[in-house]
């Protein structure tokens, strides 16, 4: 009778361990379930959606193509002044130079 107690106390023991052991693991799966559904639900907050992505993208390129038609143009008429004052100043010099 004594053998029986024994196994009966050890039996118990290993159903202790083994239950907290299934505990522990059954927590920590259901937090990690908890940290998932909190990243998922961030998911929207976090990532720029597709179509949100593509329309920025197309106000970028617009933007950059009036800008850069702008700066062309800018340009051009800077190229322009610049001509129209060096060929005044080649002008005044074949007068001087015809002139003397």
């Amino acid at each position: 009778m004594g053998q029986n107690v024994v196994d009966q106390y050890l039996f118990q023991i290993i159903v202790a361990v083994a239950a907290a052991f299934g505990g522990w693991v059954l927590n920590t799966i259901s937090s990690s379930l908890k940290t998932l559904d909190a990243d998922v639900r961030n998911i929207p907050q976090r990532y720029v959606q597709k179509e949100d992505f593509n329309k920025a993208l197309a106000e970028l390129k617009a933007d950059l193509s009036n800008s850069t038609r702008d700066l062309k143009n800018d340009m051009q008429r800077g190229f322009d002044k610049i001509d129209a004052s060096v060929t005044t100043l080649f002008e005044r010099l074949n007068e001087r130079g015809h002139g003397e």
